[in-house]
């Protein structure tokens, strides 16, 4: 059986799959999680403006015998619906893998350079 036929697609539809219990504690565990870490704040818009739409992505990641070994949700915006100088100023946010990290410490370490972020 794959298990990958029973993600949910939108949040209506967790309420339907029949590991729905699974669904509702791991998007109470991502909501916990933004909140801990304040990854938001509430706030009253300014006239004219709105929320940008967001949606939950779902998946299940498998053990080696394709056995749900862990539910995964996260909530994502819908960054296609913004437009650049009305809703915000940037729209791109790089994110390093840490390989790349990894190499460019190596290099850095080899050369007896050294590194500043600002």
């Amino acid at each position: 059986m794959s298990y990958v036929k029973d993600v949910p697609k939108v949040y209506t539809v967790v309420h339907n799959p029949p590991n729905k219990w699974k669904w509702f504690e791991t998007i109470h565990e991502e909501i916990d999680a933004l909140n801990e870490n304040e990854s938001w704040i509430l706030c009253n818009f300014p006239p004219g403006k709105k929320a940008i739409d967001n949606r939950w992505v779902c998946k299940v990641k498998s053990d080696s015998s394709e056995k749900p070994e862990r539910y995964k949700a996260r909530l994502v915006g819908k960054g296609s619906s913004q437009r650049k100088g009305f809703d915000n100023n940037e729209t791109y946010a790089p994110v390093a893998k840490l390989t790349t990290v990894r190499t460019l410490s190596s290099v850095l370490n080899n050369r007896d350079l050294s590194c500043h972020i600002n």
